[in-house]
């Protein structure tokens, strides 16, 4: 079993956790790769990246991306670096287009990434843009009879168990809906049961989750294959300098500066004391 949704204090209003305890929860659990896949959002990249470093674990990048208009909502992983890029992209248009939908998106931006939803049109727009799906089973198993189940099957596609994770214990579950109210502008006693995550979406140790799923076991195996698929480990930054040919230092100096000062007008029209300041 690979925890595929976990969700950190960076999903806003909803997560509860620290990424450093929560990773470091993880492995005093027992696992050895987790992914962090906090709601529309990467802000806790870094810190998860080097959070699972300090603890010994394998990152798995990700994110849970929704739909502006309606429930639909999938996990993205990354599988490789065009994947992230793609990722990226996904998650600006999220925020910045206010027509965003989910399905046509994932359908331009999806490669690179494996998509895991439990909403059966979005498994089948993916299925039908040739991405790489596999149906999110959430807190336990679903019947047969199940729409899930029936849409899986008629697609062909993996069932992975997927119980979300929005707190590292159960007493944190107490925390969540504090978060959730002040979200929702409205007093605890007021909040449905569909106001919050489950009161079991905390981060259990493997042999929970064997029990919660003992009825659909290859469920829980396909999150290790799914784990196996998304070998991202994250963006390797170093130091990138501009070529420099030929040129003299003196020459790539001056194309540096021209440049800067283009790129800035183009961006701030006439330029400002302020900005020609921070240009030099």
């Amino acid at each position: 079993m690979v925890p595929l949704s976990l969700h950190s204090g960076y999903s806003l209003m909803q997560g509860t956790a620290d990424v450093h305890a929560l990773c470091r929860h993880a492995r005093q659990q027992g696992y050895t790769r987790l992914a962090l896949t906090d709601t529309d959002n990467l802000y806790g990249l870094w810190p998860f990246l080097t959070a699972c470093r300090r603890e010994g674990l394998r990152p798995i990048v990700g994110a849970e991306v929704t739909d502006r208009k309606t429930p639909c909502r999938a996990i993205c992983l990354v599988k490789d670096r065009d994947g992230y890029s793609r990722l990226c992209r996904l998650l600006t248009e999220r925020h910045t287009c206010e027509g965003f939908d989910l399905a046509a998106a994932l359908g331009r931006l999806g490669k690179g990434l494996v998509v895991l939803s439990s909403h059966p049109d979005l498994l089948f727009a993916g299925r039908a843009a040739g991405l790489d799906m596999a149906a999110a089973m959430p807190e336990k198993p679903v019947p047969r009879a199940h729409p899930l189940r029936r849409c899986a099957e008629q697609l062909d596609l993996p069932l992975a168990a997927v119980p979300g994770s929005f707190f590292n214990q159960p007493p944190d579950f107490a925390v969540h809906r504090v978060l959730r109210a002040i979200s929702a502008n409205t007093a605890l006693s007021r909040l449905r049961p569909y106001d919050t995550a489950s009161e079991n979406a905390f981060l259990a140790p493997p042999a929970e989750y064997a029990r919660r799923f003992a009825v659909c076991s290859q469920a829980l195996a396909q999150t290790e294959v799914i784990a196996e698929r998304a070998a991202f480990t994250g963006p390797e930054f170093g130091l990138v300098m501009p070529p420099r040919g030929a040129d003299s230092p003196a020459q790539t100096a001056r194309e540096l500066r021209s440049a800067a000062y283009e790129g800035a007008r183009r961006r701030y029209g006439e330029l400002s004391e302020a900005v020609v300041d921070r240009l030099e």
